[in-house]
Order: structure tokens, then C-alpha cells, then sequence
């Protein structure tokens, strides 16, 4: 049991690692930046397929 709890510790530092090296890079602007554009752009295509779905069937 001491193993797999230290195997959790081990797999939580290195996610820990992960996000932190993600967060003080250079490129999480750029990539949050895009992320959000590309969520953006999903949500108002989403927001027109819904509309004319609605006109289609008359609200």
C-alpha cells in the first residue's frame, strides 16, 4: 500500500510539474489566446446551428 501511495505522490508532482511549466512558458499566451479563439468561434456556430434548427421547426 506504501507503494501506490507513494506512486500517487509521484504522478501528482509531476502533473504539478506539468501545469507549472505550462503556466511561466512563453507559449501559454499564445496558445490560451488561440484556445479561446477556436472556443469563441465553437460557441457562435454552435448558437447559429441552434437558431436556424429553431426557424427550421418553428420555435
Amino acid at each position: 500500500m506504501a507503494d501506490f501511495i507513494e506512486a500517487l505522490k509521484t504522478f501528482a508532482n509531476a502533473i504539478i510539474d506539468g501545469v507549472s511549466n505550462y503556466v511561466h512558458s512563453d507559449l501559454a499566451f499564445v496558445i490560451n489566446t488561440e484556445f479561446s479563439e477556436m472556443i469563441k468561434c465553437c460557441t457562435d456556430e454552435t448558437v447559429l446551428i441552434t437558431r436556424n434548427v429553431l426557424d427550421i421547426f418553428g420555435r
